[in-house]
C-alpha cells in the first residue's frame, strides 16, 4: 500500500510534492484500513493550506467511499465532520453525498437526523436535485426518510425535491 507515502506527502514542508499528493487523491485505492489516516488527514488541514477547500472536499469523498464492513468507522466519522464542517455547505454536502453512496440503514438513518437538524444550503437548484436523485437509487433505504422529510418542505429549496421524491415512493409502491 501506498497510502502511507500519500499522507506523508500531502503534508510535506515541499509544495511541489503536496501539490502532487493532492491532486492524486482520485486515484488512491482507499480501504477500511485508511480510515483513521483520512480523518487525520481532514483534521491536519488548515485554511492556511493552499487548495484547502478542494483538499478537504477530495479527502471527504474519499472516505465516504470507502465501503467501511469490518469497522463500521466511515458513517460515525461522517457524522462528526458534518457537525464540525456546520458552517461550510460545500464540505456538509459532500458528507451528505458520501452518506448517500454508502447506502446502509446506518448511513440513511445518520443522513435523516443530520438534515432534519442542519439541512445545508447548497449553491443552486441542480444541487439539490442531484442531492436528492441520488435517494433515488436505493428507494428500499430512502423510504426510511419519510414521513420525517416532510418537514423540509416548509424550505422554498427543498419542497420541490422533497415532494418529486414522495411521489416516486409512492409510485413504487415503497410509501402509501
Amino acid at each position: 500500500s501506498k497510502t502511507g507515502q500519500f499522507f506523508n506527502d500531502l503534508f510535506s514542508a515541499d509544495s511541489t510534492i503536496q501539490a502532487e499528493a493532492a491532486q492524486s487523491i482520485f486515484t488512491m485505492d482507499f480501504d477500511e484500513n485508511d480510515v483513521p489516516g483520512l480523518i487525520s488527514a481532514i483534521n491536519r488541514l488548515s485554511l492556511s493550506d493552499k487548495n484547502y477547500f478542494d483538499t478537504k472536499t477530495r479527502l471527504i469523498e474519499a472516505l465516504g467511499s470507502i465501503r467501511d464492513t469490518i469497522k463500521s468507522e466511515v458513517v460515525p466519522n461522517l457524522g462528526k465532520l458534518y457537525e464540525q464542517t456546520a458552517d461550510t455547505s460545500r464540505f456538509q454536502h459532500q458528507i451528505i453525498k458520501s452518506l448517500v453512496r454508502q447506502k446502509t440503514t446506518a448511513s440513511y438513518d445518520l443522513l435523516k437526523e443530520l438534515v432534519l437538524k442542519d439541512p445545508p444550503v447548497l449553491d443552486n437548484d441542480y444541487e439539490y436535485t442531484n442531492f436528492f436523485s441520488g435517494l433515488s437509487d436505493s428507494l428500499k433505504l430512502t423510504k426510511r426518510l419519510f414521513p420525517d422529510f416532510l418537514q423540509l418542505t416548509i424550505l422554498d429549496d427543498y419542497k420541490p425535491v422533497v415532494i418529486a421524491l414522495l411521489a416516486k415512493l409512492l409510485d413504487s409502491g415503497y410509501v402509501n
